[in-house]
């Protein structure tokens, strides 16, 4: 009995061991794109940089100031080709009192 409960446990052990390694093996990072277009702008004392990806993402930062040692991370702006804002629909109280069944 002890030896069964042995083999089951080596072999959970196995199994967990063989998912990890599968899943880890293909985590990687996806590039989004090469770069396209750099724009800069003064603001406050420092630039603004956007960069423009090939798939159409818009990433923004300030630039480092080297009178504030500070570092400023990358904002991600959106993307040129998703079409505008989501559509919404207006509703009245009323529409969703008679929806809800209220």
């Amino acid at each position: 009995m002890l030896a069964k409960r042995f083999f089951f446990v080596s072999l959970g052990i196995l199994a967990l061991m063989i998912a990890y390694h599968w899943g880890a093996a293909r985590t990687e990072a996806q590039p989004g794109g090469e770069i396209v277009q750099v724009v800069t702008y003064p603001y406050g004392g420092t630039n603004e940089v956007f960069l423009i990806l090939s798939n159409g993402d818009v990433w923004h930062r300030r630039n480092f100031a080297p009178s504030e040692q500070t570092h400023y991370p990358w904002n991600f702006g959106g993307n040129v080709f998703s079409g505008g804002p989501t559509p919404t629909k207006s509703t009245s109280w009323g529409e969703v009192k008679v929806r809800d069944g209220q």
